[in-house]
Order: C-alpha cells, then structure tokens, then sequence
C-alpha cells in the first residue's frame, strides 16, 4: 500500500494529504517524470508535479488552475467523456460527482452512509463532510439498498 500513495502537498488552502492510487497510476506517473525531467525541469521533490511547458522561460512553472482545468477538459474531449443525461461533455466537477457517488456505492456494505463519508471526505480532501454530500448524487441501487436497510430495521425493531 505504501508505495501506490501520493503525497499531495499544499492544495487548496494549503492542505496536504496522503492520496492512494492504483499500482496503474503509479507507473504512468513514474513514466510521466522520467521523460518530464528529460526536459531539464526541476527535479527537487518541493517543486510542483506537473509542469507548464508554456511558462518554462519564464521561470513559472506551475499551472493556474484555469489552465489546469483547460487540460482536465482536453482530456475529457479527447477520451470522448460525455453526461449521459446531457449528452455534453463532461467538466471536471463532473467527475468529482461521479467519483464521489461511485465510492460510495463501492463501499457501502450495509452500513449507514453517514459512517463511510469520512473516509470519501479525506479522499477528496475536504475538511468537512458537507461539502463531500454535495458531490453525492445516489443511484437507484443505493437508494434501493437503503430502503431494504431501512425496512429491515423496522422489522426488527417491531419483533
């Protein structure tokens, strides 16, 4: 476990936090420096990840977050990432939503949602757990779950 985790320093409001990943992840990030520090980026483990190849001469090398989220959506063009409900492109918070959701249903095992939401939280490295039920939009399944849930402690309750 140790070696597919991340660690991402000084996020938003300058947060860091560990971040597993997928072994998958790992290797295309680890193929990622080798050819980034090929074009004589800094290599010192301070200096951001991704680098704006743009920016090189001026000596500014990270990314705003507009253009950041200006890559994110290259990427969901070009993987062709559509809402289905839309029919549009998917915008990145699109795809926190979609996460969000997604690990809930992966994780819920019985257990009320409530108590599976800290570890979504950390994941997305938000310090409280409102703002992690905002990007939650559950499915049928997990409503359905629920209800089952639901009814069978009533059931139980009135035995």
């Amino acid at each position: 476990f140790k070696k597919d985790v991340i660690y991402v320093r000084e996020t938003k409001f300058y947060k860091s936090r560990l971040l597993p990943v997928h072994s998958s992840t790992m290797e295309a990030l680890s193929d990622y420096i080798i050819e980034r520090n090929s074009f004589g980026f800094p290599k010192e483990p301070s200096r951001p990840l991704f680098f704006n190849w743009r920016m090189r001469r001026r000596k500014k090398w990270r990314y705003t977050s507009d253009a950041f989220h200006g890559k994110i959506r290259e990427i969901i063009v070009a993987l062709d990432i559509k809402n289905k409900k839309t029919g549009r492109y998917a915008r990145p918070y699109d795809l926190r939503h979609s996460f969000a959701t997604s690990r809930l249903e992966s994780i819920y095992d019985g257990a009320k949602p409530i108590q599976r939401l800290p570890l979504i939280a950390t994941y997305m490295g938000h310090a409280k757990l409102t703002y992690t039920q905002t990007y939650l939009h559950p499915s049928t399944e997990l409503l359905s779950g629920l209800g089952k849930n639901f009814f069978e402690f009533f059931e139980q309750e009135a035995a």
